[in-house]
């Protein structure tokens, strides 16, 4: 897990994907469900394992891999996916089985992601295609959504807690549940279950970001308590939602659309 934040770090969040952008000092060996894609930003960080320790530059850990990164005080990119995702299953394949695959940074690359991280107009798919392309992987996914997953985008965004069954969204937009899975996952990237569990992770950050209390927004996100929210971001992705805002004035939070 992160367990020093540094000054002016930025954690962007969408469904599916989180951002961090900041310097990454893991205390303790740890795992978590996401793939892992950490790449340096200026200078190059220790990534170690059970088998040791290894200076990197950019590198792809795969889902729950036992591992810790050191960041010696540098400024790095942590791009945590969902495995379930278009895109993980992506890097999986690219994976081939192994825990994790390291790179030699292209300078070229860093300077076009700290533009792109700077502009007004920055979302993370971008990112995504600018880190797949250099990596060689390929992505997935279509520019028009259709009229029928927008139908059902908006549903789940009106629905309280969001606890609405995948039956009666296909039924509202007149279709199988597994026609409507399939077009989900391959227009947004991610399936409906996946998708339904983060909207109710990212209503719970965005009334913790309004109202800074953990035990009303977890309760309105249609958690258990602020343990259960916190436990389940954590298992996804390694980071504790209480070491960003115990000190908001280290880290900017943005959640983000595609």
């Amino acid at each position: 897990m992160i367990k020093r934040l540094s000054k002016n770090s930025k954690l962007y969040i969408s469904s599916g994907i989180t951002l961090f952008i900041g310097t990454i000092i893991d205390i303790d060996f740890h795992k978590h469900h996401a793939i892992q894609i950490t790449l340096a930003l200026d200078h190059g960080f220790y990534f170690q394992d059970e088998n040791g320790i290894l200076p990197i530059e950019i590198i792809i850990i795969n889902s729950n891999y036992k591992h810790k990164i050191i960041g010696k005080d540098s400024t790095q990119l942590l791009l945590l996916i969902d495995p379930e995702s278009i895109y993980g299953e992506n890097i999986r394949k690219y994976l081939k089985n192994k825990n994790y695959l390291f790179f030699t940074i292209n300078k070229v690359l860093q300077k076009e992601i700290i533009t792109k991280i700077n502009s007004k107009n920055f979302n993370i798919l971008t990112l995504i295609k600018i880190i797949f392309s250099f990596l060689k992987i390929d992505i997935n996914g279509q520019t028009n959504i259709d009229d029928r997953i927008n139908k059902v985008i908006k549903i789940i965004e009106n629905t309280y807690e969001k606890k609405i069954t995948i039956n009666e969204l296909a039924r509202q937009v007149f279709l199988s549940e597994s026609r409507l899975q399939h077009i989900f996952k391959k227009q947004i990237g991610i399936s409906i279950k996946r998708y339904l569990l983060w909207k109710r992770l990212i209503d719970g950050i965005n009334i913790i970001m309004d109202a800074n209390n953990f035990t009303y927004a977890s309760h309105e996100a249609g958690f258990s308590d602020s343990a259960h929210m916190s436990r389940t971001f954590k298992r996804m992705f390694g980071i504790n939602l209480s070491d960003i805002f115990n000190d908001s004035r280290s880290v900017q939070v943005k959640i983000c659309n595609y």
